[in-house]
């Protein structure tokens, strides 16, 4: 899977590469049919395999919108809305207006889960570090990442989110420093055009609606953040056992 990534060992850090692996390999936790929602009598890799014919009509769409001159931010909320609904999952996935926290407004235009998962849409092409006017709070500008991660650090619900412009899709986690962000990033436009299958069904695996746990649970509680906590604490017995190899090292010399 070609995934972009910043992976810190602070409290922000996202997934470490060894996991992202356990989890394109279905060798993680909470990773079976039943855990993904997948309809009786259907295999895992049958609904995965439904969902990319899916995901590759709504790029089609895409694709000819664009070319034909189409509306680019209605294109690109139509086709980040038809990929999360109908081939990741996210049957919960509703409109809503900007929240307020304080005195700060969060222009999120969509979530999932009730207020669980927010999802940012930029214009397709915008890029998600571009400050946009639509995501601002009256006084400056904000990027689509940076409106997703300022809003996971004001919520006491929100762990995890989903930023988007169509072309790139990126997973991020409530994070202390924004100088410092935590996040995978998905290039779309290149598992689409270049139609990589096993990249898809990693990106499938990884964030299904599943993955963000259900509505009556506590955020901690879903496979995502279940993942983290296992990977931070494998990257610290690794550690562990680095610092023990330096010191016997350092003993024999």
């Amino acid at each position: 899977m070609r995934l972009r990534r910043r992976r810190r060992l602070n409290k922000g850090g996202l997934l470490a590469a060894d996991w992202l692996a356990k989890v394109a390999q279905l060798e993680a936790a909470g990773q079976s049919s039943d855990d993904y929602r997948v309809p009786k009598g259907l295999q895992l890799r049958d609904e995965i395999g439904r969902s990319w014919r899916i995901a590759q009509a709504c790029f089609r769409d895409l694709d000819a919108g664009r070319a034909s001159g189409a509306n680019s931010s209605a294109l690109t909320e139509r086709f980040v809305h038809g990929l999360l609904r109908d081939a990741l999952g996210f049957t919960s996935l509703t409109a809503a207006e900007p929240r307020v926290f304080g005195e700060r407004i969060y222009p999120v235009p969509f979530f999932a889960l009730g207020d669980r998962v927010p999802v940012v849409v930029a214009a397709g092409g915008a890029g998600l570090d571009t400050p946009l006017p639509e995501f601002g709070d009256g006084r400056r500008r904000r990027s689509a990442f940076g409106l997703l991660q300022e809003f996971l650090n004001a919520s006491d619900g929100s762990f995890w989110g989903i930023a988007s412009d169509g072309l790139a899709l990126r997973l991020a986690r409530d994070n202390a420093s924004l100088t410092r962000p935590a996040w995978v990033e998905v290039d779309l436009g290149r598992i689409f055009g270049e139609a990589l299958y096993p990249d898809f069904a990693a990106l499938w695996l990884l964030v299904h609606e599943s993955r963000f746990g259900r509505p009556g649970d506590p955020p901690g509680a879903c496979p995502l953040e279940v993942w983290r906590e296992a990977g931070r604490e494998a990257g610290t017995v690794a550690r562990g056992k680095l610092r023990v190899g330096f010191k016997e090292a350092l003993e024999i010399l």
